[in-house]
Parts: structure tokens; sequence; C-alpha cells
């Protein structure tokens, strides 16, 4: 995963402070910490595949004041998936 440059955003759109794409499969995940124009800070966590043909893109996010939380619940169910792997 390598950072990329952060785009400026059109007037009243949130613009980007951090993006890193990863790679895996037939799959790519977007990391992506965004400000808004009133100053909101926020993490867009997204997946873009191909379905049917068709490029299929779902996103989560999550503001920054909840991350700690996120990241938690996060974990946890990794540590889940690590311990009790088929």
């Amino acid at each position: 995963m390598s950072p990329e440059k952060p785009e400026s955003a059109p007037q009243g759109e949130a613009k980007s402070l951090h993006k890193e794409t990863l790679q895996l499969g037939n799959r790519e995940y977007t990391f992506e910490f965004r400000e808004s124009a009133r100053g909101n800070r926020f993490l867009t966590v997204s997946d873009t595949h191909e379905r049917n043909g068709k490029q299929d893109r779902k996103s989560i996010l999550v503001f920054e004041d909840q991350l700690d939380g996120f990241l938690e619940g996060l974990n946890h169910a990794a540590a889940f998936a690590r311990n009790n792997k088929k």
C-alpha cells in the first residue's frame, strides 16, 4: 500500500488529506482521509471490483471522532478471524 498525492477539491466539496489504495486479487481497497468544506474530517473505506461486467463500488464513512471505536471493533473482528481459521 502506498500513499497517493491528495487531490484538491472544488469549492464546497471535501478535500483529500491522505489516500492509499491496495489491490488484493480482483478487489481494490481505497482508504481516504478527507475534510469537508465545514471542517469535518472523516475516513472513507471503499471496495471496488467488477461484477457482471460493471464496476461495483461500496464505501463506508467514519467520522474522526468515531475512528478509535471503529478501529477497536475492526481489530476485534480481525483477531477473531485470525484465531478461528478454517
